[in-house]
């Protein structure tokens, strides 16, 4: 870990070392099970975001007790995955289990009985052609279920919302549509 970018972290107030030394003890661990680089956890979230993704991230609590399970990227998105990356990051840094999987990630996940961690943040989650089978595409209904009913969140990048209902159904779209679209 970069300590000229944990004191600029201090610095600008990102990190507190009252609040955040034991999590940096471990940083390096914590960031490669959320697959993200550690110094996503020292950066501001907005050198990625845009400031409605950043009040979305804030009022994360609030969207989950209003029932709102996740949000959803849709269409071209610029640095998605930088994006994604460091969502996770300050989610981390707020003491909240986030993980940014591929989509294989989470049917394997899923397919071992593990619905995954409090946010699960997925790049590719549907692009189309993606060209999974219907035993897939249900397994991926259930997870999004499963994970709901034990409110979690997802947030997920859709590039087209028609051919994502096109391909995995109406009930499948309607589910999605729950969540935000940012």
């Amino acid at each position: 870990m970069n300590t000229m970018m944990v004191e600029q972290a201090y610095e600008q107030h990102i990190l507190d070392p009252d609040v955040h030394g034991r999590l940096l003890l471990d940083i390096e661990r914590i960031c490669k099970r959320a697959k993200i680089p550690s110094e996503m956890v020292l950066t501001p979230l907005g050198k990625y975001c845009t400031d409605k993704e950043v009040d979305w991230v804030r009022n994360i609590k609030r969207h989950r007790k209003n029932g709102i399970h996740g949000m959803y990227y849709t269409g071209d998105v610029d640095n998605l995955e930088y994006r994604m990356m460091a969502i996770a990051g300050a989610l981390i840094r707020n003491f909240i289990d986030a993980r940014v999987y591929s989509l294989l990630d989470v049917l394997k996940n899923y397919k071992d009985g593990d619905s995954g961690p409090t946010v699960v943040l997925v790049p590719n989650f549907y692009t189309k052609g993606q060209g999974l089978a219907k035993w897939q595409i249900q397994q991926l209904h259930d997870w999004m279920i499963s994970r709901m009913t034990e409110d979690k969140i997802n947030i997920l990048y859709v590039e087209d919302v028609l051919s994502l209902e096109s391909d995995y159904g109406p009930v499948f779209r309607s589910h999605l549509e729950k969540y935000t679209a940012i």
